[in-house]
């Protein structure tokens, strides 16, 4: 017997073994008996993704709601891809799904994406118990393409997980989005959820009528896969009152100091619908020292930057350089380097992904400041502890 007869009747007893395995699943809890296709029988289902779209808030500006940009996943680039219940790769989905943003009439923006996908899969025939199916669906939203790359081949939830796949934010990133042509700048988001489904309503779904893996009626966001932003928001915003009739003295400029550049896609610990607690930093993070001008927008001006500590900072915990223009006279200014009151646990240790941290100016001579963090969030009531002020 030659090596290749050899190698065939090995590669046949493994086939064999395959199929047996793969069927044994189905065999207490049949559905019109086992199906003799490896491929599968073909099923749709509707998935709903939401990145958390309102913000409730005690801070100056009132309740804070997700922008349009914020919010935006870009179809050009995000990723749908199948898992296990234990988090075995199983196949990407993206090419076969249908993406459709829902409108939140409450806010005007869109913080609900409903996905359906057709195709076929041998894990739903064969992984049924006491008649339903568990499996994950990730879903990767505006990375990077060298992130993106990188997954390329793994098998597996915690090994992409385990490759700690980074963001190196641009020096001018900006969140944007153009209705017109359905394109713009977005936030690389994270998301991971898993489902039990009964295996009977797969294999009767249809593309007409898809097995819904939320409740449409309920509205409930525990069902959505709830996308987890890498970046946080940061806001300076001029509430300064003793302004003369010509609006002076306000805020000309803000930038920020001593930040790191670059962000873990993923959070340590993840978890569907909870929000982080503590940081998830890169094996190497880029700290900047030099200053980052923030975009003046809504009568705020913004930034937004990966996670970082307060503690390690170059040149102490000094974050943020405040320009105040006194009168109409152009030379007229006064710069305050502002830090953040890391002693008093203004702000915790930390700027967190996904959430907005607000800094309120209140006085131009003696700068007096106000501090608010929140999540971005979507549950609407959240309760925001009361934080100090302090005059620099």
């Amino acid at each position: 017997m030659t090596m290749a007869d050899i190698t065939r009747r090995i590669l046949a007893v493994a086939t064999v073994l395959g199929i047996s395995l793969l069927l044994a699943g189905c065999i207490q809890d049949r559905l019109d008996g086992c199906p003799l296709d490896v491929d599968g029988r073909e099923i749709t289902m509707t998935f709903r993704i939401s990145t958390y779209g309102t913000v409730g808030t005690k801070s100056v500006v009132g309740e804070e709601t997700g922008t349009v940009a914020e919010n935006w996943i870009d179809p050009e680039t995000v990723r749908f891809l199948l898992f296990t219940k234990g988090g075995g790769f199983l196949q990407d989905i993206t090419a076969v799904a249908r993406e459709q943003k829902q409108l939140d009439v409450a806010d005007g923006t869109y913080s609900q994406y409903i996905v359906t996908a057709t195709f076929k899969e041998p894990y739903f025939s064969a992984a049924a118990v006491d008649g339903n199916v568990e499996f994950q669906i990730m879903v990767l939203a505006n990375w990077p393409a060298p992130a993106l790359d990188g997954i390329s081949g793994i098998r597996s939830v915690s090994g992409i997980e385990e490759l700690r796949a980074s963001y190196t934010m641009p020096e001018d990133f900006f969140p944007a989005y153009d209705p017109a042509s359905d394109a713009g700048t977005g936030i690389p988001m994270y998301g991971l959820k898993g489902f039990k489904v009964s295996q009977r309503q797969l294999f009767e779904s249809t593309e007409l009528d898809p097995v819904e893996l939320y409740d449409p009626a309920a509205g409930d966001i525990r069902e959505n896969i709830n996308m987890l932003r890498c970046l946080a928001k940061v806001e300076v915003i001029d509430n300064i009152g003793d302004k003369d009739e010509d609006g002076y003295p306000c805020i000309e400029t803000v930038s920020m100091l001593n930040r790191n550049n670059v962000a873990l896609l993923i959070p340590g610990g993840f978890e569907n619908g909870v929000q982080v607690t503590s940081p998830s930093y890169p094996a190497d993070p880029v700290l900047d020292s030099s200053a980052k001008a923030m975009s003046e927008t809504d009568g705020a001006f913004t930034a937004y930057i990966p996670e970082i500590s307060f503690k390690d900072l170059n040149g102490g915990n000094k974050a943020f350089a405040v320009v105040v223009r006194n009168s109409g006279i152009a030379t007229d200014v006064t710069r305050y380097e502002v830090a953040i009151p890391a002693e008093n646990n203004a702000w915790g240790a930390a700027l967190l992904r996904n959430h907005i941290y607000r800094l309120s100016v209140n006085l131009s001579s003696n700068i007096r400041l106000e501090y608010t963090v929140c999540p971005w969030d979507e549950s609407g009531e959240i309760e925001i502890p009361d934080y100090p002020e302090q005059e620099n």
